[in-house]
């Protein structure tokens, strides 16, 4: 794990769809004791600070290696260029859910993203948050500095308002069970890591 270097001013804002919002989550529910990594994506504002998260892909629980996730973003790029969508960043939830650090490979990986596309976003699982029925996920700007990755907090947001009662509803209905992440069908090939047919249960 690396030592944060951070810059306490906060960078534009960025909004998280219930669906994005539910199946990172879910993630980090059906792997309650493992670290658990995904991709988010969506749109960017015209500024390149304002996002919008449309959705994500869960790529692994517990330690996960450079050529597994870029062998994975150029799947997810090839997907995203068909719905008008970009790859906007990672998220990340470590295996002891209060723990808010960064995988250094993370970082570096949000930084070469930053340099090819202009930005990137990384998620921060923050349980003391979700307890408390707040957003969470801490929202950071990745960028490259001198001395490695330089994390820029940014306001993250609800979409929608009712997104914390679907998660609670997608958690009773069982829904975890059926999300797989890239290393679940490195596993077993004939699963659908993309989850094209996973549906939120609004009731």
């Amino acid at each position: 794990e690396r030592k944060r270097e951070r810059e306490k001013e906060t960078m534009g804002e960025v909004q998280i769809s219930t669906l994005a919002y539910v199946k990172a989550l879910l993630h980090a529910y059906k792997r309650s004791t493992a670290s658990v990594t995904g991709v988010v994506v969506g749109k960017l504002g015209k500024d390149g600070c304002r996002m919008e998260v449309e959705d994500i892909f869960p790529l692994t629980h517990g330690s996960f290696l450079y050529p597994e996730v870029e062998m994975a973003l150029s799947i997810i790029r090839l997907l995203c260029a068909k719905k008008q969508q970009v790859v906007l960043g990672f998220y990340h939830g470590n295996e002891a859910r209060s723990d808010k650090s960064i995988p250094a490979l993370l970082g570096t990986l949000g930084a070469q993203l930053e340099e090819k596309c202009g930005s990137s976003l990384l998620l921060v699982m923050n349980n003391a948050q979700l307890a408390a029925g707040q957003m969470a996920f801490d929202g950071y700007f990745i960028e490259k500095g001198k001395d490695g990755p330089v994390e820029k907090s940014v306001t993250v947001r609800f979409a929608s308002g009712d997104t914390s009662q679907v998660l609670a509803n997608c958690i009773k209905g069982g829904a975890a069970d059926v999300l797989v992440d890239y290393s679940d069908h490195l596993d077993d090939l004939t699963l659908d890591w993309t989850n094209a047919s996973f549906q939120l249960h609004a009731s």
